[in-house]
């Protein structure tokens, strides 16, 4: 009797073991799938993270050169308005009626 007790605990400890083992091994299938799911995921980020940076970086050199065009649009305007009006009143009434007579003339050849 005490053989036929041992030899079942034998067998009901080895199936025990064997499906411990299946357990764990299944776990492990998992753990490595949501890892290799992550690392994916990981590395979609980073190529994300530097299609951003780039897309700044350009974002940034096109602000500025935006801010110095414009600022060098302004120092222009500023500086053709100081020209014009350190011209004499005689030879900017010149200027406008030759302009007017050229627009005049372009728009009856229209």
């Amino acid at each position: 009797m005490r053989v036929e007790r041992l030899e079942e605990e034998l067998a009901q400890t080895k199936a025990k073991v064997e499906r411990i083992e299946t357990s764990y091994n299944e776990e492990k299938i998992q753990e490595r799938e949501r890892f290799d799911a992550l690392a994916v995921e990981l590395s979609i980020a980073r190529c994300q993270i530097e299609d951003l940076q780039e897309d700044l970086d350009s974002a940034s050199a096109e602000q500025e050169i935006q801010g110095k065009t414009d600022k060098d649009y302004q120092n222009l305007k500023d500086a053709m308005l100081r020209m014009w009006l350190s011209t004499p009143e005689s030879i900017r009434d010149e200027i406008l009626a030759t302009t007017r007579h050229v627009a005049s003339s372009e728009t009856s050849r229209s």
